[in-house]
């Protein structure tokens, strides 16, 4: 989600760096680390082209949940807007924000729970002049509040429990020396990139269930777009690093705190690379936006690169046993076994892939009248 008329689309922006939390601390364990220090050889890799996709049947995707605008209709001089919705599997959360028309602030902020057809208001808010970034497991709710304090404006971080509706402030940085924060949300923890304004970025790992932060990667992050997050798939995380002027591409598992490392190319040779993923099964990166990607095994050392026509224009992409590239109104999906690629028309514009708690995979579709999710 980014700021109102900002919707600045597919994984661009985030914010971060003076922070402050409570009980915070560093888990600095003995790592075990796989690495292919070799340099890949990217023209090896088995190409995939997208126009080899047949196309799939539309009731392949589940509509698991609708918020209908009308029920938030605007009224005089206010605008009411949905800004989110997500999913916990079985419940939904939805905000929804208040502005003056044509202010670019909102002046009241709801934070909804959907229980088998019961509304229920979690959390409001009129402090906060902006809300961003909502994002869910099946028991907590995790978002960003912009608030004003005198001359200085700051990012809060804030989680809330269903059931308790206790709402708590798991950090806290100034917006006049990070940028914008994007939070990424598992069952037991909570990642986000803390980038200085004036250059330099690291991973910030939140412990859900020991409150607080487990561990730093300070000194060679490389963030290579703003609004990207650190996505938690298969309880690891992607990131690149530089260091002895190469890059690699690493693969941290929060569980086991093992590292899977590829070494993608000399320092000069970074800027063809926009992006990274993984699975338990895949290494992965980008280096464009239209759509050409790279996977590399993490059994083996087999190298695809899925290609296709430069006029795909990308919004968000997800990685699992397939891959999953939504073209604003077109879903496409990549089987690595079948090596079959399908296309559905989506009933709306599609935004971003989510994942819940148990791994279901979900994206959420504007289609006019309402915000609606479809599982994949």
């Amino acid at each position: 989600m980014k700021k109102k008329r900002k919707c600045g689309f597919i994984i661009l922006m985030a914010l971060i760096s003076c922070w402050s939390i409570a009980g915070c601390g560093k888990v600095h364990g003995d790592d075990t680390t796989i690495e292919k220090e070799q340099l890949l050889n990217w023209t090896d890799a088995e190409e995939i082209r997208w126009e080899n996709g047949k196309t799939g049947e539309r009731e392949a995707l589940r509509k698991v949940a609708s918020i209908e605008k009308k029920d938030t209709e605007s009224q005089n001089d206010t605008e009411c807007r949905v800004e989110a919705c997500r999913w916990t599997g079985k419940d939904t959360i939805y905000l929804v924000s208040y502005s003056h028309e044509m202010e670019q602030y909102t002046f009241r902020n709801e934070i909804f729970l959907n229980q088998e057809g019961e509304k229920s208001l979690l959390y409001e808010t009129e402090e906060a002049f902006w809300v961003n970034e909502l994002e869910c497991n099946e028991k907590l709710a995790f978002w960003v509040e912009y608030v004003s304090l005198g001359d200085e404006v700051q990012y809060q971080i804030k989680c809330m429990d269903f059931e308790k509706r206790n709402v708590m402030c798991i950090a806290t940085y100034p917006a006049s020396e990070v940028e914008e924060i994007c939070l990424s949300v598992s069952k037991n923890y909570v990642t986000w990139y803390e980038s200085k304004i004036n250059g330099g970025s690291s991973l910030r790992i939140y412990d859900i269930n020991a409150n607080q932060i487990l561990q730093e990667q300070d000194k060679a992050v490389k963030k290579y777009a703003p609004y990207e997050r650190v996505d938690i798939v298969d309880n690891g995380i992607t990131y690149l690093e530089q260091r002895e002027n190469r890059v690699f591409l690493i693969r941290y598992d929060l569980l086991t705190k093992e590292e899977t490392k590829i070494c993608l190319g000399e320092e000069a040779d970074d800027k063809r690379i926009t992006g990274c993923f993984s699975t338990k099964d895949w290494l992965g990166w980008f280096t464009d936006y239209s759509g050409t990607y790279y996977f590399s095994g993490t059994q083996d050392d087999k190298i695809l690169r899925l290609t296709g026509d430069t006029k795909h224009n990308v919004f968000s992409f997800c990685l699992s046993d397939c891959l999953y590239i939504n073209s604003m109104n077109t879903l496409y999906r990549y089987d690595f076994e079948t090596k079959e690629m399908e296309t559905y028309v989506l009933p709306g514009i599609g935004l971003q892939f989510h994942r819940t708690e148990k791994n279901q995979i979900y994206i959420e579709v504007n289609e006019g009248d309402e915000m609606a999710l479809y599982e994949l």
